[in-house]
């Protein structure tokens, strides 16, 4: 009963990991873009600084 037990425990945490993993894919899609726009911004902005300074 034990080791029929543990196989479908396994496969739950399997789901669940899988379930977690697209979700943070989905998060990570949605949030990349606006970081990224902001990151180019930003690095505009220290290329136009060191062009003033040097």
């Amino acid at each position: 009963m034990k080791e029929h037990k543990y196989p479908k425990e396994e496969r739950k945490f399997d789901f669940k990991t899988v379930a977690i993993l697209i979700l943070s894919l989905v998060v990570f899609a949605w949030l990349v873009p606006p970081v990224y726009t902001v990151f180019k911004d930003f690095e505009f902005e220290i290329s136009v600084l060191l062009e003033i300074v040097l």
